[in-house]
């Protein structure tokens, strides 16, 4: 017998029904020394229907119903950066490498 998943948005707990079309963020470490850049590694926001993840069997950080949602995990995700971007640039003016 199949097994059916069952989800909720992990951005306002609403339940998966059949005809709803979610979406898969997945926070990927992309290595940018390949490409000529200094840092080791760079978090990437990637974004994907729900329906691929699972078939693709990527690791899901979250399920999301709706471009209301995804929009705000998107923001959440840029002021992350934002504050690490800050951090790293008040340490190099204090002149600690990171």
């Amino acid at each position: 017998m199949p097994v059916i998943k069952q989800y909720k948005c992990d951005g306002c707990g609403a339940e998966k029904r059949e005809a709803n079309h979610w979406w898969a963020v997945t926070v990927q470490q992309i290595d940018t020394r390949a490409l000529g850049g200094e840092d080791d590694a760079i978090p990437a926001f990637v974004l994907t229907e729900l329906q691929r993840a699972e078939y693709c069997d990527i690791d899901i950080t979250a399920v999301l119903c709706g471009q209301e949602c995804v929009a705000k995990r998107a923001s959440e995700f840029m002021g992350e950066l934002k504050k690490e971007a800050d951090a790293r640039a008040a340490r190099h003016k204090d002149g600690v490498k990171q």
